[in-house]
């Protein structure tokens, strides 16, 4: 593997990786601060954001379907989030659990697959 196959990514992120494919999944879910365009996780954080605060203010109508426990539903697929973003920087998480990750992520993503901005490759 060269750098040159991640422009996008810091030259030093991929050397001396112990395993090719980790790197290449890892590429896949960088925050946007360290690779161009928008990821899975990115798209993520803006619709639970979103319905975090459609939630609250449900909440704060007293609406009868809107409860603590859709936050703390959002909040745990948050945490998820975070564990995806800090195993993507770093290098001793094994294939086998960055596919999990991977595999977790996109089956978060999946509900929103009608939404204008999902991409077809983040399918399941």
């Amino acid at each position: 593997m060269t750098d040159d196959q991640f422009p996008d990514m810091p030259a030093d992120s991929l050397a001396k990786s112990e395993d090719p494919e980790a790197a290449v999944i890892r590429q896949s879910l960088l925050p946007d601060a360290v690779r161009s365009g928008e990821n899975l996780v990115m798209f993520l954080r803006k619709r639970l954001a979103d319905e975090a605060t459609a939630l609250r203010e449900a909440l704060a109508k007293g609406a009868p379907h809107a409860s603590v426990r859709g936050l703390e539903d959002i909040q745990a697929k948050l945490y998820v989030l975070d564990e995806v973003e800090s195993a993507a920087l770093a290098r001793d998480r094994s294939p086998a659990y960055m596919k999990g990750l991977m595999y977790a992520v996109r089956q978060l993503g999946a509900v929103y697959s009608d939404h204008p901005d999902y991409k077809a490759n983040w399918r399941p």
